[in-house]
């Protein structure tokens, strides 16, 4: 998100018109025709166990919906793009709420709160601690490799409930897989 999206279009319009990247600038500028802000939910706190997230209010008594990240990951932002139907799928399940941790290193701050804006990523945002990510890459991966986008589910007690998601492209696979956890 550090560059002009429109000229970006623009010249791979003229140049590559069949580019990948065609399809999701052009759905950016249909997204953002009808811009509107809200407010965006960022936690304050150190937190370095995904244990430690039930202390924090919103997530009290709840299920979380983890979506692990980065702004430099382009399979993760291309994911984004089905925020729409994933809210929609949460929705139907009481009680869960959303928490996108992204490993991003302080290098990449500002490119992280630019995607958040950019694809109006409405939950709860953390950037993880090198604590964190150690907690993470033992509680959801345990002996695979750390590799993102990753989605999972934790209980209100804080236990991993699933480890390996659904993409949200694959939205329908994720309600199936919440259907099976939280009958």
């Amino acid at each position: 998100n550090t560059y002009n999206h429109k000229d970006l279009y623009e010249y791979l319009s003229e140049h590559f018109p069949k580019s990948d990247y065609l399809p999701y600038l052009k759905k950016y500028f249909q997204d953002n025709s009808t811009e509107t802000t809200f407010a965006i939910n960022y936690l304050k706190q150190n937190i370095s166990s995904l244990s430690e997230l039930q202390q924090i209010p919103e997530f009290k008594d709840k299920y979380i919906f983890i979506d692990l990240w980065a702004s430099w990951c382009i399979q993760c932002r291309k994911e984004f793009i089905y925020n729409k139907q994933l809210q929609s799928v949460l929705k139907k399940y009481q009680d869960i709420n959303i928490l996108y941790i992204s490993i991003d290193d302080d290098n990449f701050a500002e490119a992280w709160n630019n995607c958040i804006e950019h694809y109006k990523l409405k939950g709860i945002h953390l950037r993880a601690s090198k604590e964190l990510k150690e907690n993470i890459k033992a509680q959801i991966y345990g002996s695979e490799e750390f590799t993102i986008p990753r989605y999972a589910l934790l209980a209100p007690d804080g236990e991993v409930l699933h480890n390996n998601l659904p993409r949200p492209s694959n939205y329908t696979a994720i309600d199936e897989e919440l259907k099976k956890i939280l009958k």
